[in-house]
């Protein structure tokens, strides 16, 4: 996992956080480990209900790529941190972030280890600027001719996502988890994992897709220690 930042200066007090999407997988862990530390959270999500929350949670309920939504959470409030967990291209953080980083002491995007996919081959060590730099450079090395359609639009979203981001006038952080699983996984990642060895296949072609699998509790660790 890589952490990409932009520093900028930040209390180590109690913290008013927003967090974009909070309600499934990585949302759980992430909101009660910032809630034992008592911060003070709102969720944002589609599904947020306040009866399931610790008390010191706030449901927000609402579409992340509605502009007027995200305004009504920023309307007379500046929240310390704000986590990104649904930013899925470029335009919707210019959209509903850019306008409101007076308001953000840190914004942190979370994104995805599969941005490198986006890279040509290369020697290590990788630097942040291998990465390329314009939107019209982001798609997935040709060598890579395995890679499905579907995981190259994901990895193509975020990749215009963390450069939307690195624009913003407030300081960023970004998170580039590899994939993850754990309690309440809706995609079954888990589930394929362990199908995989049971049927003695232990690891993948690393010259297509290497697979590596994290445990959601320790990236919302390291997602809590950027904050």
């Amino acid at each position: 996992m890589l952490l990409v930042s932009r520093p900028g200066e930040m209390s180590l007090s109690m913290l008013d956080i927003l967090i974009l999407g909070g309600t499934r997988l990585l949302g759980p862990p992430l909101v009660q480990k910032l809630s034992n530390a008592r911060h003070r959270i709102a969720i944002s999500s589609r599904t947020a209900q306040a009866q399931s929350l610790p008390p010191n949670v706030v449901a927000r309920p609402g579409e992340r790529s509605d502009p007027a939504h995200i305004a009504s959470l920023f309307n007379e409030k500046t929240y310390d941190v704000v986590i990104d967990n649904l930013a899925y291209d470029g335009d919707v953080i210019n959209n509903t972030i850019q306008p409101w980083t007076g308001r953000i002491g840190l914004y942190i995007l979370t994104s995805t280890a599969w941005v490198y996919l986006v890279l040509p081959r290369r020697q290590d060590p990788f630097r942040e600027n291998d990465l390329p730099s314009t939107a019209s450079a982001v798609d997935i090395d040709p060598s890579r001719c395995g890679v499905p359609e579907m995981t190259r639009s994901y990895v193509r979203g975020k990749r215009l996502a963390e450069q939307a981001a690195a624009q913003l006038a407030c300081p960023v952080q970004i998170c580039r988890p590899c994939m993850f699983t754990g309690a309440g996984d809706h995609n079954g990642r888990i589930h394929w994992f362990v199908d995989r060895l049971s049927e003695g296949i232990f690891g993948c072609d690393d010259s297509v897709l290497p697979f590596q699998l994290a445990w959601v509790d320790d990236v919302a660790e390291a997602i809590v220690r950027m904050a």
